[in-house]
């Protein structure tokens, strides 16, 4: 019998190689695939995948980059179940596959399609942060702060995301910047420093997330000498980079001439965009603007509208 399975096995193999000989190419194929999933074209990218992912013919260590390629495309379609199973396998072909340790940890952590099961998550972390994943090492220094699937231990916790932020993790910045934002007395000159400089690190990196939070904290004054000019730039830097809260904020602005000149136009523009993006705030401001006329005649039904649409966010 098990000679029988070998010829099987062998005469596949031929007619793989006669059949596929000139075309098939997976490392090329792999590389198409992430190109893909990086367009977020995860079907398409699954497709790629197929049939080189059940290939004899590559090594072990390429057979898990491609079961980890085609469980990301799952994961990022929100398919968990099917992500899950592809991780594992791809752990199966190379248990140093820090990536799938990393993103098993997450489905298990955040309960995304299994039962949340935050100690389980901490143990995938703490393997793919032993191999180098940085996201990863970031979640154990989180769950040691907030005594999440580990106990806790702020010490601990803290002395991971400054090292993180150290080696330039945006997501440890701005972290451990809300972290001694809420633990900060309000005159504490170290602390406000120290926030404001984590908060420019990462948004020099690209964050919008940091915009956002520095526009807020000049808007009030927290932490800082209030603001309004300042805070509108920052708002409007987090707006380009792609958070659209802070269009909430610019049309806040240019509603009351906070910080910039009055325009009931362009904040009816600002209040728009964020509710082209179902956010609360935007449909009240419309209705806001609609009830009592501000830049354009008064209309209540419309107002009504809006404000009804905000009521089912």
């Amino acid at each position: 019998m098990a000679i029988s399975w070998l010829w099987m096995w062998c005469l596949c193999g031929l007619f793989w190689q006669c059949a596929y000989g000139n075309v098939f190419n997976p490392a090329q194929d792999l590389s198409k695939a992430e190109d893909l999933v990086s367009l977020g074209e995860w079907s398409l990218a699954r497709r790629y995948l197929e049939p080189a992912i059940y290939s004899p013919y590559i090594a072990r260590q390429q057979r898990s980059r491609f079961y980890y390629v085609r469980a990301y495309s799952f994961f990022e379609e929100h398919l968990y179940v099917s992500a899950k199973k592809d991780f594992q396998r791809a752990l199966e072909f190379d248990s140093a596959n820090q990536n799938a340790l990393y993103y098993l940890g997450r489905i298990h952590f955040l309960g995304k399609g299994v039962v949340e099961d935050m100690e389980l998550g901490i143990s995938f972390f703490r393997q793919a942060a032993a191999l180098g994943h940085l996201d990863a090492r970031f979640y154990v220094g989180y769950g040691y702060i907030n005594g999440r699937g580990i106990e806790k231990n702020e010490v601990e916790g803290l002395d991971i995301l400054v090292a993180l932020s150290k080696e330039g993790h945006t997501i440890s910045m701005i972290h451990l910047a809300d972290f001694y934002r809420e633990n900060s007395e309000s005159n504490d000159s170290m602390s406000s420093s120290l926030v404001v400089d984590l908060y420019l690190r990462a948004l020099s990196m690209g964050s919008a997330d940091a915009a956002l939070a520095l526009g807020f904290m000049y808007k009030t004054g927290e932490l800082v000498t209030q603001n309004t000019s300042l805070s509108y730039e920052y708002f409007a830097q987090a707006a380009a980079l792609g958070n659209h809260e802070a269009n909430i904020h610019l049309a806040y602005a240019h509603m009351t001439g906070s910080g910039v000149n009055q325009s009931y136009s362009l904040a009816k523009v600002y209040y728009l965009q964020a509710a082209e993006h179902d956010l609360e705030g935007g449909f009240l401001g419309l209705g806001y603007l609609y009830e009592f006329g501000l830049g354009l005649p008064i209309n209540k039904a419309a107002a009504q509208s809006f404000y009804e649409l905000a009521s089912k966010g």
